[in-house]
């Protein structure tokens, strides 16, 4: 028999490692101390930091601002310093008085009409005052804010002279003779319905009542 032999022991296989390049140590920071607490009315103490401090600058002095005289504005003088002043209080302005309201303006009074002594002149006369107030209803009708206006302003006729005019041609071509010669209707209702009785409201370039005499 032949005897068996047995194996060779291996060897454990090396595989070298890679070797990390050479750093050289930097210098180290230190850590900043903390800032020692002052308390009021101490001096700090001077800083033990490594890193250079900045000298602290001197602050500005403060100048107070100028006192301003109003007077110098009002002559002319421009404010001194920055332009920071003080106004002195101004006094309540008065108001200013209203203006009066125009006077009165005279008119002559018209007359006061005659009693009819027949029943014909009786009916002449009433036509003739309807009439009259038909004349005068359409111009208020037609000039509501110049009728508001006139009265107050005292110019009625000034304001509606073209729309007087033109009725009281048309009354004196209708009105009776007889009638015209002893009152004239148109005035009185002038003066009674447009200026609300009071004549003066007419203007002084109103003409008065007018009588025509018969030829």
């Amino acid at each position: 028999m032949t005897a068996e032999t047995s194996p060779e022991p291996q060897e454990p296989e090396f595989k070298p490692e890679p070797i990390p390049p050479y750093v050289a140590p930097g210098p180290t920071i230190p850590e900043p101390a903390p800032a020692p607490v002052v308390q009021f009315g101490e001096t700090a103490p001077p800083s033990t930091s490594p890193w250079p401090q900045p000298s602290p600058e001197p602050l500005p002095a403060v100048q107070p601002p100028p006192i301003f005289d109003p007077t110098t504005v009002e002559s002319g003088t421009p404010p001194p310093g920055n332009g920071v002043f003080t106004v002195a209080p101004l006094s309540p302005r008065e108001p200013a008085p209203a203006s009066p309201p125009p006077p009165p303006v005279s008119v002559a009074a018209p007359v006061a009409p005659p009693k009819p002594t027949t029943d014909e002149e009786a009916k002449a006369h009433n036509d003739a005052r309807r009439f009259a107030r038909l004349l005068v209803s359409e111009i208020k009708l037609y000039n509501e804010a110049k009728v508001t206006e006139g009265r107050i302003n005292r110019d009625l006729y000034d304001r509606l002279k073209e729309d007087i005019d033109r009725s009281r041609q048309m009354y004196d071509k209708r009105v009776n003779p007889i009638v015209a010669a002893k009152f004239d209707y148109f005035y009185d209702e002038l003066v009674s319905s447009l200026a609300e009785g009071d004549a003066s409201r007419l203007g002084a370039d109103c003409p008065g009542p007018v009588l025509v005499q018969p030829e």
